[in-house]
């Protein structure tokens, strides 16, 4: 199940504030950035952050995974061994991600080629021994995010909400479906990542009618700029969405 059909939505209803959750919603959200991943889930007081980095035990993991082993290993581990075993460790994943080759911005810094084989980009590493597809590399880091986060509850979470850049296109949604698909994901959905932000914002503060938000997203691989006008709509206020 996914509901790649909600990116053409234009204007969202803003979330009601609760002074009570239920914790058990078996949901997650995921910020699968460039740089650096999170993920959040429902707890009695609200959204509590989960600890994806054992090595750090940090709330945020870097968007890095090592091919060293049999195992894809993801995060800190990965940026550690980045001065001995660069040959192997695979970033900006996020920025290849749906992309054709001659769409692709190559950085002379990555320690790995992008090519295309049979019509399809493939990342190659360790010397072209290993070769990988955007979505394979992303898919590694959701199966990550997703053990964490079934650790932490204690149980199999199935669903998931993915914030993904409201640039994306449909091939590049498409992309990140599959590889939250290959994490073990089975009922996905996806939100523009401004929208997002304006929904945690509006949990904390009472929005007005004829309001105007400006969410300021400041990512590891560019910087976008969002309005969100916010109108009353059939008596319930709901926000439009403007992205430059």
């Amino acid at each position: 199940m996914s509901s790649l059909e909600e990116l053409n939505n234009k204007i969202f209803q803003i979330p009601i504030k609760i002074n009570e959750y239920n914790p058990n919603f078996d949901a997650v959200g995921i910020d699968f950035g460039t740089t650096e991943c999170s993920a959040a889930v429902i707890r009695k007081n609200g959204a509590e952050f989960v600890v994806l980095d054992n090595l750090t035990s940090l709330r945020t993991m870097p968007s890095y995974v090592i091919y060293d082993d049999q195992r894809p290993k993801c995060g800190q581990i990965a940026v550690n061994r980045l001065r001995n075993k660069s040959k192997y460790i695979v970033f900006d994943s996020k920025r290849i991600l749906g992309r054709d080759l001659d769409e692709i911005i190559m950085d002379p810094l990555w320690p790995f080629n992008i090519r295309e084989i049979n019509n399809e980009v493939r990342i190659e590493l360790a010397n072209m021994s290993i070769v990988k597809s955007p979505e394979e590399i992303s898919g590694a880091l959701l199966k990550h995010i997703k053990k964490c986060v079934d650790e932490f509850q204690g149980r199999n979470i199935k669903e998931v909400v993915i914030a993904i850049p409201s640039t994306f296109t449909l091939k590049q949604a498409n992309a990140t479906l599959r590889a939250a698909k290959l994490g073990g994901w089975e009922n996905i959905h996806f939100i523009p990542e401004p929208v997002a932000a304006a929904f945690a914002y509006c949990t904390k503060k009472d929005i007005e009618n004829d309001s105007k938000i400006f969410v300021f997203d400041c990512g590891g691989g560019t910087i976008r700029v969002g309005y969100l006008p916010v109108n009353l709509i059939f008596d319930s206020p709901k926000f439009s969405m403007e992205i430059t």
